[in-house]
């Protein structure tokens, strides 16, 4: 365990400096890191969908593939897609940002719709259970907020995610410098 520890301790240290260093770029420059984080998810996005587009083309090819021509079809449509998909991400990162900020502006309210939904049968096992229903409507005001202003809600998301970073990579920091101790006080035993 102690050994296990020491060499966790470099983990702990990096990963909270590069939580902190992403949590002050989102709050100071969360346009940038908008365009950035979009940039990279269409490219992983994109990768994955030729992967399996490529996966499914050469599993097409095997005679005993069920479907083989439906298959051949889908995969080349995935292929096609992933390189579309880097070519818009390359040329028009915008578009891509705007999909993501409507895809979770959709998912929270669907989200929020659901939670109050569920929170029904949650009072029956509950009384007086308001808190699930509260958060359902937080989720879908959250969600129509972001919907009234796309930009200011992808600046508003980034902005969440550079405070939730900047604690995450604090707490990371703070068991380090814990680790580091622990570890210094049984190099000295």
């Amino acid at each position: 365990m102690e050994q296990s520890l020491h060499k966790s301790e470099r983990y702990y240290l990096f990963t909270g400096i590069f939580f902190i260093f992403f949590g002050l770029a989102a709050l100071f420059a969360p346009g940038m890191t908008a365009i950035s984080l979009t940039v990279i998810a269409g490219y992983i996005f994109a990768f994955f969908t030729v992967a399996g587009g490529t996966v499914g083309l050469l599993s097409s090819i095997d005679p005993d593939t069920h479907n083989r021509v439906l298959k051949f079809v889908f995969s080349l449509l995935n292929i096609v897609a992933g390189f579309i998909i880097i070519f818009v991400t390359i040329m028009r990162p915008d578009i891509i940002a705007t999909f993501i900020v409507y895809f979770i502006a959709f998912w929270a309210i669907f989200i929020g719709i659901l939670e109050i939904t569920a929170s029904f049968e949650l009072r029956k096992l509950i009384k007086n259970e308001w808190l699930h229903i509260i958060n359902g409507f937080f989720s879908i005001i959250f969600g129509l907020l972001i919907l009234v202003d796309a930009f200011a809600g992808a600046i508003a998301l980034i902005i969440l995610l550079g405070v939730f970073a900047l604690i995450y990579g604090g707490i990371y920091l703070s068991l380090f410098f814990k680790i580091k101790k622990l570890n210094n006080i049984h190099e000295q035993n």
